[in-house]
């Protein structure tokens, strides 16, 4: 058709070569877009397109994540779930963009391929976690759940990358990314440093993310490093550690929650901000989270 440019970007092609379009290969010869798809290996990028798309539609250009044979985990086209089959794709971007129009006019506009003929090594595999960690870093609300799916597609293989994006020498953007990828992909070998993070960092942003972190890994030494953040100074650190006692889900922290309901403030706390006016009251979370263990 002449409303179709397709293309496949070899992503990730080697050392020194830039992460995004490092080779374009326009209308490949000798292999069609459905063969490349189906050799591509889970963590490809996949952007398919409807040449019924008005221009600037928020599905104009939609980009999914190959996590299967035939499954792709894109956001926003069902509020029930997020990985679909080919066909299920084709017919919820079409009903979304032009209702009515035939799916079979839906196709695959690029493939960013992590390699064409070989599967993943480790090598590339870390530079895809790390291009992921790059968009979960930006915090932003359509490409967090783009990012997540996509360090899930790779699963443990990712852990050397996020290891290394939980170093005190990033950002804590690109930290606080990490940490909800060590939870994302239960990375329990990592606790030992979410507990350092959680009880050395000055950033009470990052020690409530490590808390809530260590709660939902589970590991040795989760249970005595979160009661020990009960008595932070700063309230969204102290809503961490109760949030993650909450999903380690261990009864024995019920009484040191019940000694900080005894002296806890009825402050109101945003998620991210500190105190603030409409926000989440600790001694509420702290009486839910008492309850929850105590079966009560």
């Amino acid at each position: 058709m002449g409303d179709r440019t397709e293309r496949i970007t070899i992503t990730w092609a080697g050392p020194g070569t830039p992460v995004m379009e490092s080779i374009v290969r326009i209308e490949p010869a000798g292999r069609s877009m459905e063969a490349v798809l189906d050799d591509a290996a889970p963590g490809t990028v996949v952007t398919w397109r409807s040449p019924d798309a008005p221009p600037g539609h928020l599905f104009e250009r939609l980009e999914s994540i190959k996590v299967g044979s035939d499954a792709f985990a894109a956001h926003g086209l069902s509020p029930a779930r997020n990985v679909f089959s080919r066909v299920e794709l084709a017919e919820l971007l079409q009903a979304a963009v032009a209702p009515g129009a035939p799916p079979d006019r839906v196709f695959v506009q690029q493939i960013e391929l992590v390699d064409l003929n070989a599967p993943p090594r480790p090598a590339v595999v870390d530079e895809q976690a790390t291009y992921y960690l790059d968009h979960l870093e930006d915090l932003d609300e359509q490409g967090e759940p783009f990012a997540l799916l996509g360090l899930l597609a790779l699963g443990p293989a990712a852990e050397p990358a996020v290891r290394a994006a939980l170093s005190s020498g990033d950002s804590v953007p690109r930290r606080l990314a990490a940490i909800h990828a060590a939870s994302a992909l239960r990375l329990g070998a990592l606790s030992p440093r979410l507990m350092e993070l959680a009880s050395e960092d000055a950033d009470f942003r990052l020690c409530q993310a490590a808390a809530e972190a260590i709660g939902r890994l589970g590991a040795p030494g989760a249970l005595d490093a979160l009661e020990v953040l009960l008595g932070h100074p700063h309230p969204n650190v102290r809503l961490g550690a109760i949030i993650g006692l909450e999903l380690l889900g261990d009864p024995a922290a019920v009484q040191s929650l019940s000694d900080l309901l005894e002296v806890e403030s009825d402050e109101a706390v945003a998620w991210w901000s500190g105190p603030a006016a409409g926000g989440l009251p600790l001694r509420g979370r702290l009486e839910g989270a008492i309850a929850g263990l105590t079966g009560g």
